[in-house]
């Protein structure tokens, strides 16, 4: 089984690396902050453990999930993606899914052969859905986090174009639901508002 884990910053609690391992997490954490903080090369995730070194300061490591051998690189890619677009400040050099902690000025680009790509789709379709305790995780992390106006329109670009599938929409259509029901009365007058607000103006 493959660990897939994030490191904390001990100051706020936020994500700021996501990573995988197949090692004990304690012991892995103390092996990577001890080679970054001596390491000659320079990229994000390296600064930013040298920068709390100096401060003797140390990341926290908590588990995200555990997967198979063969679904880890999607997992990886799923999780950065996920925690990008939700705004968190991540230092990964790229995407996810490359297995090694080489700077990104020395890392030649991978091509993948077709063979490749399609098990890369295939372990994707397997993964399983995150459990609730991977998702209470995530909640706890963003929780009271406000997205900047440069973020929302980033999201709103990614999403720009793509057509929900029919479970997607009845996804949505729940949530929002469940989200309304929830709400106390001042917030549904306020939404409401607005929503009187934008069929006015139209």
């Amino acid at each position: 089984m493959i660990s897939i884990y994030w490191l904390l910053d001990p100051r706020n609690e936020r994500p700021r690396y996501v990573g995988q391992t197949s090692a004990p997490l304690s012991s892995y954490l103390r092996k990577k902050i001890r080679q970054d903080s001596k390491s000659l090369h320079s990229n994000k995730r390296i600064n930013w453990i040298k920068s709390l070194v100096r401060k003797n300061l140390s990341p926290k490591i908590e588990l995200i999930a555990q997967v198979a051998d063969g679904d880890w690189i999607e997992a990886e890619k799923s999780y950065i993606r996920l925690l990008k677009a939700c705004g968190a400040n991540l230092v990964n050099g790229n995407e996810g899914g490359v297995g090694h902690s080489r700077s990104t000025k020395e890392r030649k680009p991978r091509k993948h052969s077709q063979e490749t790509k399609d098990k890369i789709s295939l372990a994707g379709k397997r993964r399983p859905p995150c459990s609730q305790e991977t998702r209470d995780k995530l909640s706890r992390a963003h929780k009271g986090k406000v997205i900047s106006e440069e973020q929302r329109e980033k999201i709103s670009k990614a999403k720009r174009g793509t057509k929900a599938s029919s479970r997607a929409k009845q996804n949505m259509s729940i949530s929002r639901r469940k989200s309304w029901e929830r709400s106390s009365y001042r917030t549904r007058s306020r939404k409401l508002k607005k929503f009187r607000q934008y069929i006015r103006s139209r």
